[in-house]
């Protein structure tokens, strides 16, 4: 069993990440293809349209 005095503090800072930096992370935690389920969105449109939908969002995806 610990007690309170055998306990460290912590001085640590915590880590500042920028905005980009967690865009990127969670870009790169999503995956930069879209899923199934994504693509299954694009019904409402003619198919031309639709088909023109989902290319935009995969290369959304990609950047």
């Amino acid at each position: 069993m610990q007690t309170a005095s055998s306990v460290r503090p912590q001085h640590d800072k915590p880590l500042t990440v920028t905005v980009e930096e967690t865009l990127e992370f969670a870009h790169a935690c999503s995956g930069a293809e879209l899923s199934k389920t994504e693509e299954q969105q694009f019904v409402l449109g003619f198919d031309e349209d639709n088909k023109a939908a989902v290319a935009a969002a995969r290369a959304l995806r990609k950047t």
